[in-house]
C-alpha cells in the first residue's frame, strides 16, 4: 500500500503521469498474469490430490533422504519462477506434502521452502540478466551463478542442518 501511495503522488507531481501511470500498468499485464496462473497451478496441484502423489512419491524414491530434497526444490523453483511468491504457488502444496510425508513438523517443510525459494528468486534468470543489463560492461548471468554458487551451496547446506536438526 505504500509504494501504491508513494507512486500516485509521484505521478501527480507530473502532467504526464496519467499516461505514465498507463503505460506501467499496461506493461505489467503479462507479468500479473504469468503470476496468476502459478497461483492457479498450486490451487490445482493441492486440490486434485496430485501434490500429495508426488510427496509420496518423491519419500517411496527417496526414502529417509526425502526430506533434504525440500531446500535444493525450493531453490531451483525460485530460480525458475524468478519470485517467491511464484514459487510458493507452483510448488507449496508438494513441499508440505512431502514435509507431511516424511513425518517433518508442520511448519518446517514449508518454511524451508519459503527460505530456499526466496534466495532463489534473487538467483534467477530476470534478476540475473536485470544485474548484467544494468553493469553494461559485458558481464554474463554465467559469470554471476559462478561467484553465487558458494551462496547457494549454503542454502543448501543451511536447509539440511535445519531438516537434520528438527526432525
Amino acid at each position: 500500500m505504500v509504494l501504491w501511495l508513494v507512486s500516485a503522488a509521484l505521478l501527480l507531481r507530473h502532467r504526464d503521469g496519467g499516461p505514465r501511470a498507463g503505460a506501467a500498468l499496461r506493461r505489467a499485464l503479462r507479468p500479473a498474469l504469468a503470476m496468476l496462473l502459478y497461483v492457479v497451478l498450486g490451487r490445482v496441484l493441492a486440490g486434485s490430490g496430485a501434490a500429495a502423489a508426488l510427496a509420496a512419491a518423491a519419500v517411496a524414491g527417496l526414502g529417509p533422504l526425502a526430506p533434504y530434497a525440500i531446500t535444493p526444490m525450493g531453490l531451483l523453483s525460485g530460480m525458475i519462477t524468478g519470485s517467491n511468491v511464484g514459487s510458493n504457488a507452483a510448488l507449496m502444496p508438494v513441499q508440505a506434502g512431502l514435509g507431511q510425508a516424511a513425518g517433518l513438523p508442520a511448519a518446517l517443510a514449508p518454511g524451508l521452502h519459503n527460505f530456499a525459494g526466496g534466495a532463489g528468486a534473487g538467483m534467477s534468470v530476470g534478476v540475473l540478466a536485470l544485474i548484467c543489463g544494468l553493469l553494461a560492461d559485458g558481464t554474463r548471468p554465467g559469470q554471476i551463478w559462478r561467484l553465487l554458487l558458494p551462496s547457494m551451496a549454503l542454502v543448501v547446506g543451511l536447509g539440511s542442518l535445519a531438516v537434520w536438526l528438527l526432525r
